[in-house]
Parts: structure tokens; sequence; C-alpha cells
């Protein structure tokens, strides 16, 4: 099955490593289990990306 959500730790190139699962209301499968991060480097990631978005809009 296709997959587009490639936070999911079941996500692979785009395919769904589960074999039978269904897609629910919200477009994922009901088995879906996000990746985590740690806190600090969720911090510095976004830090990150704000800076390059900034940039971005000042071209």
């Amino acid at each position: 099955m296709t997959c587009e959500n490639e936070y999911c730790i079941y996500n692979n190139k785009n395919k769904c490593r589960l074999e039978n699962t269904s897609i629910n209301a919200l477009g994922m499968c009901d088995d879906c289990i996000i990746v985590s991060l740690d806190k600090k480097l969720l911090v510095a990631l976004k830090e990150i990306q704000l800076h390059t978005v900034a940039e971005k809009a000042n071209l």
C-alpha cells in the first residue's frame, strides 16, 4: 500500500511495510506510529528551518 506519511516508522520509500492495514478518516493507517525526536534536536531543527524560511523571504 502507498504511504504518504514520511514520519511514520512503517513508511519505506512511500510504501507501507505492513501487509494488513487500513486507512482511517485522517488518511493514515490505523497502525501509524510517528517517529519521535529528541526535544533538543527538534528545537534545533525548528531554528534551522525558521532561518531558511527567513532567508528565502528576503530574496
